[in-house]
């Protein structure tokens, strides 16, 4: 058994050791062609730093219009929104002062309807104290009448009277 692992290891370090080699080769061939390319092609990246320079400067430009033209907007908002805060401000005033009409002429009607039934109300009472008052009267005349005449009799019925 440890035979068969000692093989399986001695195998995978060789397969891993050809793979290593093999990249390394590549690795160097590649390098090589990279030179050559990068030797030949210098005026070639000169010509392309020339035309990203030329596309920043351009990008720069549209985009510093655009801030322009959004800052122009930004403006005209701001003018429009200040126009509207003061037509809101008297918009606002004018609610108060309706406001307030509407509580006066509430609060006079409201004084109004309280006089009116205030003045009912102390009428009946008035008017159910003068007859209580009327009944008191009536009621001491005819006692007052009674001990003038001198009839100081009793008006309840006897015993007698029932059996």
């Amino acid at each position: 058994m440890e035979m068969m692992i000692l093989n399986v290891r001695a195998t995978l370090w060789g397969i891993f050791g050809i793979l290593f080699i093999l990249s390394i080769t590549f690795t160097a061939f590649a390098q090589q062609e990279q030179q050559s390319d990068a030797a030949l092609s210098q005026s070639q990246f000169m010509q392309i730093i020339d035309r990203i320079d030329k596309s920043e400067d351009r990008m720069r430009k549209h985009v510093d219009e655009k801030f322009d033209a959004l800052d122009k907007k930004f403006d005209a908002l701001e003018t429009k929104f200040h126009e509207l805060d003061k037509k809101v401000a008297v918009i606002r005033s004018d609610v108060d002062k309706l406001f307030t009409i509407i509580m006066a002429i509430a609060g006079a009607v409201g004084l109004h309807l309280l006089i009116f039934v205030g003045s009912h109300i102390y009428s009946y009472w008035r008017n159910k104290a003068n007859v209580v008052s009327k009944v008191a009267a009536e009621s001491r005349e005819e006692s007052d009448e009674d001990i003038g005449r001198g009839n100081l009799t009793d008006n309840r019925p006897s015993e007698s009277e029932f059996a």
